[in-house]
């Protein structure tokens, strides 16, 4: 069975395959990277790709709790409508 977000977090917390862990999270959260990624016309794709995927690291990082599926998933797209909107306002 594969293992979900909250999962691959815990196995991140832990110290096991971390960086198996947060490549699965950023292919897991692919398309909300995308989505904002391509909304900002004045950056380079890449570029803005780049940030968004930085900010995901540094949610996952900082979260401390992490009971439920939903709720990881939430704390690591709000961190990237965080880091977009921090991003337009430059």
């Amino acid at each position: 069975m594969e293992k979900g977000i909250k999962d691959l977090i815990a196995t991140y917390k832990i110290g096991e395959n971390q960086e198996k862990s947060l490549l699965e999270i950023l292919k897991r959260l692919e398309p909300a990277i995308n989505k904002y990624a391509r909304r900002v016309y004045y950056f380079e794709y890449e570029d803005m790709r780049q940030e968004i995927i930085i900010a995901v690291l540094e949610a996952v990082i900082r979260i401390e709790k992490y009971d439920n599926e939903g709720q990881c998933v939430k704390y690591l797209v709000n961190a990237i409508k965080i880091k977009y909107l921090e991003l337009c306002r430059q």
